[in-house]
């Protein structure tokens, strides 16, 4: 498979950078799927890679994936990200299941009803990303945690 959305690149010893490559929101798709699972898939069989930093191209990360972003094992985000379960607003009702991987019950109920949208500095306060950023701080940050899990054991 030749990704068109999802591109792979080594950056540091140990540490990919992987991108969605499909501006200006990264829309979720059956292809952004398939191509995230290929990646991860390749990534998995390197021995050069020990860490993955996801990010998107363009304003956000990926709009519609909050399962995405619920599936990571680290999350920070800038300022001016957030997270939301925007579905609602156009008449469905989705993404509950993996909100509730991150948010407690009424803030996830509450998203899924009415569309709320939860910035940095409060998924910060909510424990739900690790750090909170300036949006030009966001990728040095997310970098320096990488660095620090590359360099433990790969035994591990």
């Amino acid at each position: 498979m030749k990704p068109e959305v999802v591109k792979l690149d080594l950056v540091e010893d140990h540490i990919a950078l992987v991108r969605f490559a499909n501006p200006p929101v990264n829309a979720h798709s059956q292809q952004l799927l398939e191509e995230v699972a290929w990646t991860f898939d390749t990534i998995s069989d390197r021995d050069d890679i020990r860490v993955a930093v996801l990010t998107g191209d363009g304003k956000c990360f990926c709009a519609g994936a909050l399962a995405l972003a619920a599936s990571c094992d680290i999350l920070i985000a800038s300022e001016n990200g957030c997270l939301g379960l925007p579905e609602i607003n156009v008449g469905l009702l989705g993404g509950g299941r993996h909100a509730q991987r991150l948010f407690g019950h009424s803030r996830q109920r509450r998203m899924m009803l009415t569309g709320l949208r939860v910035f940095g500095p409060e998924l910060y306060r909510l424990g739900i990303v690790e750090a909170c950023t300036a949006p030009d701080e966001l990728m040095e940050a997310a970098l320096g945690i990488a660095r620090e899990i590359a360099g433990k054991s790969p035994i591990a």
